[in-house]
């Protein structure tokens, strides 16, 4: 899945994320759910792992795609 940082425009996919940001996280075991931008660490919930996330993409659009 190819994301798109919404604090400085980067674009990644998993496997970049993955190898960059998640090797240091304690929490990289249990899979938290977040994205992590690998250019400058933002966070967001990821829309699989976050019904918030789902209802806000299909109602305006946008988000992880």
């Amino acid at each position: 899945m190819t994301h798109h940082c919404a604090l400085c425009g980067y674009r990644f996919d998993d496997a970049e994320m993955r190898s960059t940001g998640c090797p240091a996280c304690p929490s990289r075991m249990k899979g938290c759910g977040l994205v992590r931008c690998p250019a400058c660490g933002y966070e967001w919930p990821g829309e699989k792992s976050s019904r918030l996330a789902r209802l806000f993409t299909r109602i305006f659009g946008g988000g992880d795609s």
